[in-house]
C-alpha cells in the first residue's frame, strides 16, 4: 500500500503537499498557498501546468498576458463549489487577495 502524506505544517505563503515520486504520483504535484488581504505569491508555472483552486475567500490571479479579479466567493471550504484558475505552461503568476 503506497503512503501519502495526510497531515501539514502551514508554513508562511506557500506550503508543498506531495512532489512528484511521492508515493505512487508520477505527474502531480500539490502545494497550499494561504494568503491574508494584502500579501502576494509569485510563481512560475516552468514546465508544468497549474490549476489554482480557491477554497475560501477571493483572489486576483496575474501573469504576463492576463489577469483574473475576484476569483472565488465562498466564505469557507464547505460554501458551495470552489473556483479555479488553470495557468498555461511557462506563465508567471500572482495570486493575491482583494
Amino acid at each position: 500500500m503506497s503512503k501519502y502524506l495526510k497531515s501539514y505544517e502551514k508554513s508562511a505563503s506557500f506550503t508543498k503537499i506531495s512532489s512528484i515520486g511521492d508515493g505512487d504520483l508520477k505527474l502531480t504535484e500539490f502545494g497550499i498557498i494561504n494568503l491574508k488581504q494584502g500579501e502576494n505569491y509569485a510563481a512560475n508555472s516552468d514546465a508544468s501546468e497549474v490549476a489554482l483552486i480557491v477554497l475560501g475567500g477571493t483572489c486576483t490571479v496575474t501573469g504576463k498576458d492576463f489577469e483574473f479579479n475576484g476569483v472565488g466567493r465562498r466564505k469557507h471550504v464547505f460554501d458551495g463549489k470552489p473556483y479555479t484558475v488553470y495557468i498555461l505552461l511557462s506563465a508567471k503568476t500572482m495570486p493575491s487577495p482583494p
